[in-house]
């Protein structure tokens, strides 16, 4: 890389675990920029899950398991009436909880919306309660589902720093490593001042850090989830 730019290439979905090639995937990614260069995020809702996951281990940095809330909101969320997700999820992380490898590179992470952002706190001692170390928080993006249901779904601005606060206080407690994906700014400023974190001017600014997501069928697209 002519630039020195460091890449990190996050694998994600839908469920990237799907695919019967992702190992070898992450493997090639893991030749070409080693493991502090590649992530994936699952929802561990497959059966074989944890296999799944700990097959990837050694090829990435960063493992996300998305669990979105308590119990009952968490199975809504996954909208799956076949199984338990829940149960299959906190069961999966507790059992990379044991494995000092594994849970080094685990990190739950949430969706926040305002049928779930007050139980969030709830949510992190649960989850400390488990063994997890690392927790973060996802902003709201009104797209997908999110599009749908935007004015019901996605917190205000002082609901994500209420959320912020009770989430120190929450860390500070449990001894978690928490953290709001998105900065307040770019929450403050999406969701106040209309500020498009998607605005394309920003890859020709060299000092932005942006993300550029590869759709299914290769097309590309400015993703808003690392914009800083």
């Amino acid at each position: 890389d002519k630039t020195n730019k460091e890449v990190f290439i996050n694998f994600g979905g839908g469920e990237p675990f799907l695919r019967n090639d992702i190992i070898q995937i992450l493997k090639r990614a893991y030749e070409l920029f080693g493991a502090n260069g590649v992530g994936i995020d699952t929802n561990a809702s497959l059966i074989d899950s944890y296999e799944l996951i700990s097959q990837a281990t050694p090829y990435v940095s960063y493992i996300g398991v998305s669990i979105n809330g308590l119990h009952d909101y968490h199975n809504w969320w996954a909208n799956n009436h076949i199984f338990d997700a829940y149960k299959r999820a906190t069961g999966v992380v507790q059992r990379l909880c044991k494995v000092p490898e594994l849970v080094s590179k685990l990190e739950v992470t949430t969706v926040a919306t305002t049928r779930n952002i007050e139980s969030i706190p709830a949510l992190m001692e649960e989850l400390s309660e488990m063994g997890v170390k690392n927790y973060s928080v996802h902003r709201a993006i009104p797209v997908g589902r999110m599009e749908k249901q935007k004015m019901n779904l996605i917190p205000s601005w002082k609901q994500y720093l209420f959320l912020l606060l009770r989430m120190i206080e929450t860390a500070k407690k449990t001894g978690m490593n928490a953290h709001l994906h998105h900065s307040i700014e770019a929450i403050h400023g999406a969701l106040m001042c209309g500020i498009d974190t998607l605005a394309e001017q920003k890859l020709l600014d060299k000092n932005h850090r942006s993300s550029i997501g590869i759709e299914p069928d290769g097309e590309l697209t400015i993703d808003p989830w690392c914009t800083v």
